[in-house]
């Protein structure tokens, strides 16, 4: 925005006269300035000027018609018709704003530093809003509270942004057909279309990522990243709405976290921490008090964090790549570990975390574990593959940082910890079923899961030692605990680090936390390869065959890929041609459901699967 740039002058006494016979009014004229060159005193008609007003340069296609403006500084090229009142505002270049009741700004914080209260309805877990906040700094501000005055540290970086921040509207915004707009900061190239309300709020924009917000939205307290889509009656009170995220369907929400690439639309958050890809397409789909990352609601997904005690204090976390079957109903407190499939309901605050890759069913009303029958499915190979895929953003204002793997050292460590457990349950005792947190297990699919772990580990550990070449880059061990940090995943001793620094005062502003957290993200890669490294070097290197870690990859690779596209050719079952081919024969049924989906040879999911190098 260059609008200090732009010399200005006083009116002419001429230029005043016809001004007010083309039906404009001023409080003072003598506060009215133009441009010094630029100015085209036909193009302004039935304006009221109040206070301090500023017009920047004419272009040819400029005007300002009918429209009250109100201590306004206004860039070059304007476009204004029909505005019922422009207050307040620094304005760049290229504005256009038409039909609109109110556009005003006073003294706010612009919804910086509104405090967020996530994943726990009851407090606690409050983060402060910020235009920098990312996914990774709002899990360690939310999750790691625990660890001393970690949320009054960010929220005292965040105040410094608060105090700084300024009532302007960027270079090329569109505003039109809207009811109120106030104190709301617009960036450049952002889109505002037949809003309803916006209040106290900050929206970010760049000409290479431009946001969108329009047709009946209603927001308050909020910030809203570049490149993000809100539509459709969206109603969200206390919101970071991220990178290229898309809210709108009669989406509703309060105190809700959405970081890059969410997808919310139809249903409902309420102290919601939503990672990177979570996704809830279904008006019946309730998310409530959990923190979720990589995730898919299907329809009409529930919860419960209320006991009818103590008020709504129970939470629950999905871990990564978690996704609810149609109708699933979770009692809160409960967590979900990695790439599980829940379906049904569940009433007895499950913690599945040592088993990822599972499904969690409903039998007779009791919650059953299927533990590792999910790990060789095309489902994981296609969330894997999809999600690096589906990222919408541009690299320059890429700040969320995540890994996308479906195998890495966290959910292997969940393996290893699970193959420990199996093999002392199994030892100690002669059950057919075990009770664990929650969740039943039958004996035989543990010995079953066992087997599927271990391939998983030991495949995951050769690919990262033959791509390294046996040679690790990083200091890190094999006994190194893993965290997810809001979809990246990293050692904790380096985040605790991170969070040290941030507690002793080391960083001035949110920028140099995100920056420090970048940093680690950068050698995130490097960190995970030396841990497989050294972890094939004392699990599996005195086991390998006569071929070596190259022919244990490859066995295993071949063995993943074949399971995962038999598991893929399910769905050309014949069974599921029924409804197809209708009013002719069976055969024509069959017909009809490889002419519309394809013949599975021709499959490009199939055919990249038996590609498999890793997932």
């Amino acid at each position: 925005m260059s609008v200090s740039e732009i010399r200005h002058r006083s009116l002419t006494h001429d230029e005043i006269g016809r001004l007010v016979s083309q039906g404009c009014w001023a409080e003072d004229w003598g506060k009215v300035m133009v441009a010094e060159e630029g100015f085209d005193v036909h193009s302004v008609v039935g304006a009221t000027f109040r206070g301090h007003v500023q017009l920047g340069k004419m272009m040819r296609d400029s005007f300002l018609f009918r429209s009250t403006l109100e201590n306004v500084t206004l860039g070059r090229g304007f476009r204004i018709s029909d505005v019922g009142l422009l207050s307040g505002y620094v304005i760049g270049d290229g504005f256009t704003a038409t039909a609109c009741s109110v556009i005003r700004a006073g003294t706010s914080s612009f919804g910086i530093g509104t405090p967020i209260r996530v994943v726990n309805e009851d407090g606690g877990r409050d983060v402060a809003m910020s235009a920098g906040l990312t996914s990774n700094i709002a899990y360690m501000v939310a999750m790691h509270g625990y660890r001393g005055e970690l949320s009054e540290a960010f929220a005292s970086l965040v105040a410094k942004e608060r105090q700084a921040a300024e009532a302007v509207i960027g270079d090329n915004v569109l505003i039109e057909a809207s009811s109120r707009i106030e104190n709301v900061r617009i960036g450049d190239g952002a889109t505002i279309r037949g809003v309803s309300s916006l209040n106290n709020g900050t929206i970010l924009s760049r000409p290479i990522c431009p946001t969108v917000i329009e047709d009946g939205v209603v927001m308050r307290n909020f910030v809203v990243a570049e490149g993000a889509f809100v539509h459709g009656l969206a109603h969200l009170t206390n919101v970071f709405i991220g990178e290229c995220v898309e809210v709108g369907s009669g989406f509703t929400a309060e105190e809700l976290l959405a970081f890059a690439n969410c997808q919310l639309l139809c249903g409902e958050a309420v102290a919601v921490l939503a990672g990177p890809f979570t996704v809830s397409h279904h008006k019946s789909t309730l998310l409530i008090a959990a923190a979720y990352s990589f995730y898919n609601a299907g329809s009409a997904t529930n919860a419960s964090n209320h006991h009818y005690r103590l008020g709504p204090q129970h939470q629950a976390v999905y871990e990564r790549g978690v996704k609810t079957g149609s109708g699933s109903y979770v009692l809160e407190p409960a967590h979900v570990g990695a790439f599980t499939m829940v379906v049904g309901h569940h009433k007895t605050n499950p913690d599945t975390t040592m088993f990822p890759f599972s499904i969690l069913a409903e039998r007779d009303g009791e919650s059953h574990l299927l533990v590792s029958q999910n790990l060789k499915t095309i489902g994981v190979f296609r969330d894997s593959r999809k999600w690096a895929l589906r990222d919408r953003r541009k690299p320059e204002i890429s700040r969320d940082r995540y890994s996308t793997g479906a195998l890495n050292p966290l959910t292997i460590s969940a393996m290893l910890k699970a193959i420990d457990f199996i093999d002392e349950k199994l030892g100690s005792s002669s059950s057919e079923m075990f009770v664990l947190s929650g969740v039943r297990i039958k004996r035989g699919l543990l010995s079953r899961a066992r087997a599927t772990y271990e391939e998983a580990c030991r495949l995951y550990a050769s690919y990262e030692y033959i791509k390294a070449g046996g040679v690790t880059s990083e200091d890190v061990d094999v006994s190194t605990a893993w965290c997810d940090l809001g979809g990246l995943i990293v050692p904790t001793e380096e985040v605790f680090r991170i969070e040290d620094a941030l507690i002793g005062g080391e960083y001035e502003s949110v920028s140099d936390l995100s920056g420090a957290i970048g940093m680690l993200a950068d050698r995130a890669a490097g960190l995970a390869s030396s841990w497989a490294v050294r972890l094939y070097e004392q699990r599996y290197k005195s086991s390998e065959g006569e071929g070596g870690v190259q022919a244990d990859y490859a066995s295993l690779r071949d063995s993943f890929a074949e399971a995962m596209v038999a598991d893929g050719r399910r769905e050309w079952a014949e069974k599921l041609a029924v409804g197809y081919g209708l009013d002719g024969s069976p055969d024509d049924a069959w017909a009809d459901y490889v002419r519309i989906k394809g013949d599975a040879d021709e499959s490009s999911a199939l055919r990249d699967c038996k590609d498999l190098e890793m997932f």
